[in-house]
């Protein structure tokens, strides 16, 4: 099953009564041209928690009166391919060579939809992305009736990167984070007055959009603060008086660091 990865928002409840798109996602899967091609329809799937709404939210994917609000939910759903496109006769090739389960491995593509580059606009939209091996089960067919139950299976780790999807088309590009530089790193705050016991936090943000955003902490004087990342921020901690200064260094580039003054008092 999919591992919830995605913005923190894409796990939130739905308030009752509530229409949204937290769940606006789209899913891919490398066809034997070697390209990505589209699952979902249209880009995504945008939610509503109306038990009594029928949402068809991918091309041979219906999954009636239910929420889906992440990926491990959408790969936890009985998933059925009809004959609608492409898809269809993809997945009936698993099933009539009997490639399924282990045998069967698609590279899938996750798109967050709602984690774009900063001013990307159309025709070039960029959109912060994951591709990881999935194992495809074929487990019931009824082929008079164009139709497949599928189910997939996590078949290793993710990897972090950029999707560009060009307007019109159903085949983006998936670039590795590991092939983007990190050109940048910033701090929300560079300074922090605080009396001992105090935490203060300060969020860590990456350029350009799709870098590897892994990033150490550290403080000069452990004994006036200690400093720890968690998630996307860094916590400083203060512990005794004095001064320190704490340091946010890119894992893969660590030439580019930025330095938050803390002063306890």
């Amino acid at each position: 099953m999919a591992e919830d990865y995605f913005n923190p928002h894409l796990t939130e409840e739905i308030p009752e009564g509530a229409l949204g798109n937290q769940a606006y996602f789209g899913i891919f899967y490398k066809n034997a041209r070697g390209r990505y091609q589209r699952l979902t329809e249209a880009e995504g799937h945008e939610v509503s928690n109306n038990p009594e709404t029928e949402e068809r939210n991918t091309i041979g994917m219906k999954q009636p009166k239910t929420v889906v609000k992440s990926y491990k939910e959408q790969f936890s759903k009985d998933i059925t391919i009809e004959k609608k496109s492409d898809n269809y006769e993809h997945f009936k090739m698993f099933d009539i060579k009997g490639y399924t389960g282990k045998n069967a491995i698609l590279d899938v593509l996750m798109v967050d939809m709602n984690d774009s580059a900063p001013g990307t606009v159309a025709p070039h939209l960029k959109y912060r992305a994951y591709e990881c091996p999935y194992t495809v089960t074929v487990d019931s067919r009824n082929y008079s009736d164009s139709r497949l139950a599928v189910s997939f299976g996590q078949a290793g780790d993710k990897t972090p990167g950029v999707a560009e999807i060009i307007d019109d088309t159903k085949f983006p590009v998936f670039i590795p984070a590991s092939d983007i530089s990190v050109a940048s790193l910033a701090v929300s705050e560079d300074d922090f007055a605080l009396e001992p016991g105090e935490e203060a936090w300060a969020a860590v943000s990456f350029a350009p959009f799709g870098c590897p955003e892994d990033f150490s902490v550290e403080s000069s004087d452990p004994d006036v603060c200690v400093a720890e990342r968690i998630r996307e921020s860094a916590r400083i901690r203060a512990v005794g008086t004095g001064s320190a200064t704490v340091t946010v260094a890119s894992s893969a580039n660590p030439a580019k660091t930025e330095s938050i003054a803390v002063l306890v008092a």
